[in-house]
């Protein structure tokens, strides 16, 4: 890696974390928070991944939601599960829900670096 191109890496690094951290400080919780770190939550506290903030008994357009508070069928396991080990370790709060995020951001801006475009030229 050239020095240049290293100076660019940790620019857009850095970039990505003040505006990351900054949203992550400043914008109003939204509903979909709480859908995504309710299992991760569950799993810790009660040892299954439910979903608690949506209602079984309701329907959503026709996708029938019955024991939705008990299993979480609507998303594959890997995200509440890798949620659930951030949260015993660094607790539960809003802002450890969005730092998981911003974590995989970062490592979503490393495996973009680590890619190298294929150059049209021979060499």
């Amino acid at each position: 890696m050239t020095v240049r191109r290293g100076f660019l890496v940790v620019g857009i690094v850095v970039v990505y974390l003040i505006l990351a951290v900054a949203c992550a400080r400043t914008l109003i919780p939204w509903c979909d928070e709480a859908w995504f770190a309710g299992p991760a939550y569950n799993l810790i506290t009660h040892g299954y991944m439910g979903t608690p903030v949506l209602d079984p008994a309701a329907g959503w357009f026709i996708r029938d939601l019955t024991h939705i508070d008990r299993y979480t069928y609507w998303i594959v396991p890997l995200y509440p599960l890798s949620e659930a080990v951030w949260m015993e370790v660094f607790h539960f709060s809003l802002m450890t829900v969005r730092m998981h995020s911003v974590f995989w951001g970062l490592v979503a801006l490393a495996a973009g670096f680590g890619l190298k475009p294929a150059s049209p030229w021979p060499g």
